[in-house]
Order: structure tokens, then C-alpha cells, then sequence
């Protein structure tokens, strides 16, 4: 979705940037790549700041800025991330008071604005930088999503990746007992965290680090990377349900041992009966797709 302000504070800021990477893209050499200080001079960065809001330029925009671009460190490469998504953490320093809080807040900001920033990668002493939208942030997670735009096509619209349409989907009597990829990308993982919480559907297990987003449905269709066909699972229970160890009796909303005995499923360490603890419900559709009587489609 192409994003086009109207002639205004906010998009005079919006062209700016746009103008930032006009720029930055006509030096001799770009197709390699960036120096820092090349990045610097255009206005996009400063020094070592891991995110840079240009105070004096955004201000006037929102308290206490509107960030311009956030630096990706350690051994995180652009061409090494895997689909249009990465996950950046909140900035968390000994520096001054108050500094970490409003670098997130003016991140923060962008988002607000619909106002692009530049995700700024390490490529050797070179730099890659890719326009981007901050799509979302969880104060629990202490994170922030970010849409990596490379195709220059604008901000996404959340409301259609939410969309569910299953028609596409074949029921088959019997199911794979492992999947292949049922581990999430970042932007589903972020957005199954966010919405469920970060504790495990099936025990205490409460830690976003060690959290799995598992897809109900696994297959591709319209609707594959809404929330609503995700479960959040620690990595015991994700195996279990990928063993064919656990299954949900969609009736009441409970686990169960496909034997029935509930030894079977104490000895899975399943203390959470039923997924009623979570802050939201997955799909009825997509449970009953997957759990049904003889319907399992992964």
C-alpha cells in the first residue's frame, strides 16, 4: 500500500527522507553499499547512536522526536533475514536518565506518523540501509516490528494479513505426526506474542524468550499468518504437539493424550487444562480444522 501524505508538517517530513535516500542512493558506489559516514552526511544517522530521532528537525512533529533510523548490530545481516520482518529490541543502557525512554518513544512516534525510517545493516565497513515502517511494538516483549519495505510498496495494512479465508484448505483423515516449519517468522511470532501473552498454552512456562508461536494450520492459505491460527507453546509442548503426543479436545477446550490417559499427559508436564488462561481465543474454524474428529490438516 503506497503511503502518500498530504502537503502538511508531517509530510514535509516524509519528503525529507524520501530526499535523505535520493541521496544517498545517487553516490558513486551505492550498489555496494554505504559508509557510515556517507550515511551521516546525508542526515540519516549520527555518531554511534543506535537510534537516531534528529531532535532539532522532529520536534515540532511529536515529543521529544520522530526517529530516522535504527542501527541492526552484532552479526545480523540484511540478506541473511529471513522474509520482510525483523524484530528490534528496545534500547536498554546505563546511559543518562531517560535516554533509552525516548528513543523508544520517538520509534514509537514514527509508527504514529506512518513516517518511514531506515533500517541500517552492518555489510562488512559498509553499511546497507532499507527504508522501513514501524508496524507495531509490545511494551511486554520490549520490542518493535519492523517492515522491512525493500520493494518501496509503503506501509502494509495489518487488517488484511488478519484476514481469514480457509476455502483453499483440503481435510485429510490423517495427520503429519512432525511439520516442517512450524516455527514462526519474526513478524508472526511478534504478533502471536502480543496478542496471546508470552506464557505457554499448555503450562506455567513464562518467558517471551523461550516462547514458540505455533501455527494451527501450517499450509499455506489466506490467512496463514493471522494471529488468530497461532498458539504460543514452549518448546516441550511444541514438540509434543508436533510428536502427535498432545491434542486439543475442541469440545471443551481442553488438552488431551490421544490415549485418553491422564497419566500420559501429567508426564507432558501439562498443567494449563485448557487455553481459557490466554488473553485471546484462536480461531473455532481453524481448531476445528485441525483437531476435529478425523480432520486434521497441518
Amino acid at each position: 500500500m503506497n503511503h502518500v501524505h498530504e502537503s502538511s508538517a508531517v509530510g514535509d517530513e516524509y519528503r525529507r527522507r524520501e530526499g535523505m535516500l535520493a541521496k544517498l542512493r545517487a553516490l558513486p558506489g551505492a550498489e555496494s553499499g554505504f559508509t557510515p559516514e556517507s550515511i551521516g552526511q546525508v542526515g540519516m544517522s549520527r555518531g554511534e547512536q543506535g537510534i537516531f530521532f534528529d531532535k532539532a528537525s522532529t520536534h515540532q512533529l511529536a515529543k521529544p522526536g520522530v526517529t530516522v533510523s535504527l542501527k541492526v548490530t552484532g552479526r545480523v545481516y540484511e540478506d541473511t533475514v529471513a522474509g520482510d520482518s525483523i524484530i528490534y529490541r528496545y534500547p536498554m543502557t546505563d546511559r543518562s536518565p531517560g535516554r533509552d525512554e525516548a528513543e523508544i518513544q520517538a520509534t514509537k512516534n514514527a509508527g504514529h506518523l506512518s513516517l518511514p525510517v531506515f533500517t541500517i545493516f552492518p555489510k562488512g565497513k559498509r553499511r546497507t540501509v532499507i527504508r522501513s515502517w514501524v508496524e507495531d511494538w509490545d511494551d511486554r516483549q520490549a520490542s518493535f516490528l519492523l517492515f522491512l519495505d525493500r520493494e518501496g510498496l509503503g506501509a502494509r495494512d495489518a487488517k488484511t494479513i488478519e484476514q481469514l479465508d480457509t476455502s483453499s484448505l483440503t481435510l485429510k483423515p490423517t495427520p503429519s505426526r512432525t511439520s516442517t516449519n512450524n516455527d514462526s517468522d519474526d513478524y508472526f511470532r511478534f504478533r502471536v506474542l502480543k496478542a496471546y501473552g508470552s506464557s505457554c498454552s499448555c503450562c506455567t512456562v513464562n518467558s517471551s524468550s523461550l516462547i514458540h508461536a505455533v501455527r494451527i494450520i501450517e499450509k499455506s492459505f489466506t490467512g496463514r499468518n493471522s494471529v488468530l491460527n497461532g498458539l504460543p507453546m514452549c518448546p516441550t509442548h511444541k514438540a509434543a504437539l508436533d510428536e502427535g503426543l498432545l491434542t486439543l479436545d475442541i469440545e471443551n477446550n481442553i488438552w488431551i493424550a490421544p490415549s485418553g490417559r491422564e497419566q500420559d499427559l501429567e508426564g507432558l508436564g501439562v498443567t494449563h487444562r485448557g487455553i481459557g488462561h490466554l488473553t485471546r481465543a484462536p480461531s473455532p474454524e481453524l481448531l476445528e480444522i485441525r483437531f476435529g474428529a478425523n480432520q486434521n490438516v497441518r
